[in-house]
């Protein structure tokens, strides 16, 4: 017949899913799956992390995205004190 193919890389699919279900962060999400994507794949863990580190220097914005998130809070706080200045002035 044939030989049989191994779907247990499609759990990185799953772990995706149900990440975004329980709103996780997404960046998290991603970094888990493509890991145990990879392991499930019989990737050794050198060539995985290899191939995030490649993804992620391939795409320069990256690091914006994952700080946009941690920049967020803090703005909020400045707005907020802003505003509770400007009320207290009048």
């Amino acid at each position: 017949m044939g030989t049989a193919v191994n779907l247990w890389p499609l759990i990185g699919v799953a772990v995706i899913i149900v990440g975004f279900i329980l709103r996780f962060n997404p960046m998290l999400i991603v970094a888990a799956a493509a890991i145990i994507t990879g392991l499930a794949a019989h990737f050794p863990i050198d060539r995985i992390l290899t191939a995030i580190g490649t993804g992620f220097l391939k795409t320069r914005n990256i690091p914006l995205i994952i700080l946009l998130p941690l920049l967020y809070p803090s703005t909020k706080r400045l707005k907020t004190e802003e505003l509770k200045n400007r009320s207290t002035e009048n």
